[in-house]
């Protein structure tokens, strides 16, 4: 029963050194990696929010700029009107009419510029917004390299706690094989000590008197 007991107790503790082995060996690179990972995830993480607030105060710029352009073409385009009007009355000379033309032309092109400067801020913001869900899927990968440690971790230390189980069973199955060692031998000891108190006769008879009796 000993022999059958210590072989499963081998076959235990040689499964459990190879899930400590299997462990310590993806622990051994996954620490590395992570830690490099985690780094470069960071750094990204902190380069991507300050391009996020950057390029978001761009487009508010522009949408200021946009507003302000479009609150002159208004004013403009009212001059205008009312130049032609008072030009048409002769009321003002055509230079003034053309000083408003060349107003108006001036706060057309405002406008187009001011909505293009919009329309590249936006541009820049998607494609920041877009690196930020690239920065996102790093970080989701970071995190299963960090469940995947820890994973490794909880298993090593199972199997440390089983081999740790595994040798106080050899302890206990040693000290049994000595127990019955030291048994067997008190009991050669009995044994020869009960052989020394019995008489045997060199020749074969019947005992007709006894010259002593027991005690």
């Amino acid at each position: 029963q000993l022999t059958s007991s210590q072989a499963d107790l081998a076959l235990t503790r040689t499964l459990a050194e190879g899930q400590i082995q299997r462990s310590d060996a993806v622990l051994g690179t996954s620490h590395s990696q992570l830690a490099e990972a985690e780094k470069t995830a960071k750094f990204e993480e902190q380069r991507l929010a300050a391009n996020l607030r950057e390029k978001a105060a761009s487009v508010e710029e522009a949408r200021a700029r946009l507003t302000g352009a479009r609150a002159a073409l208004d004013k403009a385009s009212a001059d205008l009107d009312r130049a032609k009007q008072l030009a048409r009355d002769g009321i003002v000379a055509t230079e003034r009419l053309d000083q408003a033309v060349a107003a108006y032309d001036s706060a057309v092109a405002q406008q187009q510029s001011a909505q293009e400067t919009l329309n590249r801020a936006l541009a820049l913001l998607q494609m920041a917004q877009a690196e930020g869900r690239r920065v996102q899927l790093s970080l989701d990968q970071v995190q299963t390299q960090q469940h995947k440690v820890r994973e490794s971790e909880a298993l090593k230390g199972l199997a440390i706690a089983e081999r740790q189980r595994i040798k106080m069973k050899e302890d206990m199955v040693q000290n049994l094989r000595a127990k019955g060692k030291e048994v067997e031998a008190q009991l050669s000891l009995a044994r020869w000590r009960l052989a020394e108190t019995t008489l045997t006769s060199p020749i074969d008879g019947v005992v007709s008197q006894t010259i002593a009796d027991a005690g």
